[in-house]
């Protein structure tokens, strides 16, 4: 709702509720749930008040000179609960609903993703306007949020910009083929709320123990409450400059500095406390870097016509405070893969921690000897002959000369984010024919080739059940080609001691840059004249598309695009499919 008392002054009024529900309801008979019939209904609510107030005023003098301003309060109220119930082994298939079952097997209740999250704000914006040549802006913000602790409920959140449209200033008027231009920037702060008000406050939860025999309700003894979190907070700070010709070019290029402050993270507390961990805002990262943006879109002269636009950017990220006012920070991975995660102050903030491999020992003579034990260079635990290498093993670096292979020999290496990602778009028409394609590219990033990992893995044991996929490709030690680039892949007995092929090592680690021709899509529009008279429809179009076209990269691996935010291969061994659409678009 809107209304102007006067000329220039505004007051808005927006008030929204949304209300959604799902449920999903299933029956399995006895024939498909192992002799057991299986009851399951699930439901869940998402309720969401929003209302925002807003004053606005804006107001010129002397013919040049424009002030605005406004002042606003917002708030949200969202709640979201999902219940589930699952009961097994009714009478018969013939019973569909819970009239009997085996109890023991029952299974149902209220599932963790039950929240209500509420924030409220308040705001306020000055704006100058000098002869559309001068723009400076300030903001003020004031935001709270459930999420936060009671010790500090608000956030205090200034900015300010300002911008110089210098194709405006009278010594360019002879420039008259330059169409704009202006140099802007900008320095301001923004939140993004974390966690939930269990973080803050902690929650109760269902004891799987009894009590006489009845149900209890504990404390959840997981994380202790912390009413001193804060949301994550944005600091942003930029310089951009803007211009464009009058045949069409146009170039953007902005310099940018991003500081996130009070990173939510979960860290191990003492065992001598009653709770396992605490969450914290210790956190703080840093990107910096590049963007730009060129754009060619002459004007359209007959039936032909055209557009570029090439974008990219280059970025860096450092670690700029841990947990603790430690330097650095391990994030162990104990799952099979073992590629845990380095975070170390002034260096990127995903670095890999991994073996660094060599090569292949061609042969037992060269395998490092301690001069003082007379021993081969071994992987650490027991003195088992096969833990001592040998031809066709791995080399992998002994950082600290303790001739055993172990945790202390791991190196950081790599960086899982790119260094540069761009993009490039082509559009063609002629008459009633158009043809769009896309071009995506990333430049300069490490990936762990888990999936070559796999495939190699898969030889371990003869009777393994992994699928065995020809290696015949691959430089593979064997007694007749000793001078090899992978190691030995047949060495059963020993593949458990050594294991050859683990995650963890540089040998996977590859430069995952690639461009791919991404869509490209070929449509014809009929006139509309025609079809109005012939068909009574408004408008047809008859398309083609083809997606994920081709690749050009030098990862070995299934598709450089498959990858993990933390830069690990997730195809499982499969590319990416290669799909075509051929559509009809009618409006009537």
């Amino acid at each position: 709702m809107e209304y102007s008392p006067f000329k220039g002054f505004k007051v808005f009024t927006t008030l929204s509720y949304n209300f959604k529900i799902a449920n999903q309801n299933r029956f399995l008979p006895e024939a498909l749930n192992s002799n057991m019939t299986e009851v399951y209904s699930y439901n869940d609510r998402l309720n969401t008040l929003y209302n925002r107030n807003m004053l606005s005023y804006t107001t010129d003098f002397g013919g040049k000179h424009i002030l605005s301003g406004y002042v606003f309060n917002e708030a949200e109220v969202s709640k979201f609960q999902a219940d589930v119930m699952q009961l097994t082994g009714t009478p018969n298939d013939q019973f569909t609903s819970g009239l009997g079952y085996a109890t023991s097997l029952a299974l149902g209740g209220t599932l963790q993703g039950l929240y209500e999250k509420r924030t409220l704000g308040y705001a306020g914006n000055i704006t100058y306007n000098y002869d559309s040549k001068y723009i400076v802006e300030f903001s003020y913000r004031l935001d709270g949020t459930s999420t936060t602790g009671s010790a500090n409920p608000w956030s205090q959140l200034p900015s300010v910009g300002a911008r110089w449209n210098f194709k405006n200033e009278g010594f360019f008027d002879s420039w008259e083929f330059l169409d704009f231009g202006m140099i802007r920037g900008s320095w301001g702060k923004n939140i993004v709320p974390s966690g939930s008000i269990y973080d803050v406050y902690g929650k109760y939860t269902s004891d799987p123990q009894t009590y006489n025999n009845q149900p209890s309700v504990t404390l959840d003894m997981t994380s202790i409450p912390n009413i001193e979190l804060l949301p994550q907070t944005t600091t942003m700070l930029n310089l951009a400059l803007e211009f464009g010709f009058k045949n069409g070019l146009s170039f953007t290029y902005e310099n940018y500095y991003k500081q996130s402050d009070q990173i939510l993270r979960t860290k191990s507390i003492a065992n001598i406390n009653a709770f396992g961990n605490v969450n914290t805002n210790e956190t703080s990262l840093v990107n910096m870097g590049h963007e730009f943006i060129i754009t060619y879109r002459p004007r359209k002269k007959g039936d032909f016509s055209y557009s570029f636009n090439l974008n990219g950017a280059f970025n860096r990220d450092y670690a700029a405070a841990l947990p603790d006012n430690v330097r650095q920070l391990l994030v162990a991975d104990n799952s099979v893969y073992r590629q845990s995660i380095l975070y170390r102050l002034g260096i990127n903030s995903l670095s890999n921690v991994l073996l660094h491999y060599r090569g292949v020992y061609e042969s037992d003579d060269q395998v490092p000897v301690n001069p003082l034990t007379g021993l081969r260079y071994r992987v650490g635990g027991s003195f088992a002959e096969e833990r001592f290498f040998k031809a066709g093993d791995p080399i992998w670096t002994d950082l600290n000369g303790d001739y055993i292979l172990d945790e202390n020999d791991l190196v950081i290496v790599g960086n899982s984010q790119p260094v540069f990602t761009g993009g490039f778009n082509a559009f063609f028409q002629y008459k009633n024919w158009s043809l769009n394609s896309q071009f995506f590219m990333t430049f300069k990033r490490d990936v762990l080739n888990n999936a070559l990992a796999d495939r190699l893995r898969n030889y371990s044991s003869p009777t393994g059940t992994g699928a065995l996929v020809p290696i015949t490709d691959l430089d593979v030690w064997t007694t007749e080609n000793t001078k090899s680039y992978y190691p030995n892949v047949y060495d059963f007995r020993r593949y458990g001691y050594i294991d050859p092929f683990r995650y963890d090592q540089t040998l996977f680690q590859e430069d995952g840059s690639y461009f791919k021709f991404t869509t490209a899509t070929l449509a014809y529009n009929f006139d509309r004249d025609f079809i109005r008279k012939a068909l009574g429809i408004t408008s047809a179009r008859l398309y083609i598309s083809a997606n994920n076209i081709f690749t050009i990269s030098n990862y070995s691996g299934p598709d450089p695009e498959l990858v993990s935010a933390l830069g690990r291969d997730s195809s499982a061994g499969y590319p990416n499919r290669r799909s075509y659409t051929l559509g009809i678009n009618v409006q009537f």
